[in-house]
């Protein structure tokens, strides 16, 4: 499976001529999958388990474990609350 990623640039994200960042990831999706906003993430009750946050996050679950996928600045990483 792969996901494909826009980045967007201001009010008109994904339609702004300034936004020409994609991504292409393989083996990134799982079941569940839910577009959140970082607002939406930092007022969660649980928000101290979060990993530093540049922008919105996709909450998924991957090999039956639920977590997020984000954007860390130079690429996008895997974060699960739960142990291995």
């Amino acid at each position: 499976m792969l996901l494909a990623i826009i980045h967007g640039v201001g009010p008109q994200g994904w339609r702004n001529p300034d936004a020409k960042q994609t991504f292409l990831l393989k083996n990134a999706t799982g079941s569940n999958l839910l577009v959140e906003s970082v607002k939406n993430l930092r007022d969660k009750k649980d928000k101290q388990k979060l990993p530093p946050l540049k922008g919105d996050a996709i909450s998924e679950i991957v090999g039956g474990k639920s977590g997020l996928l984000f954007w860390t600045g130079a690429k996008y990483a895997w974060y699960s609350p739960t142990p291995d």
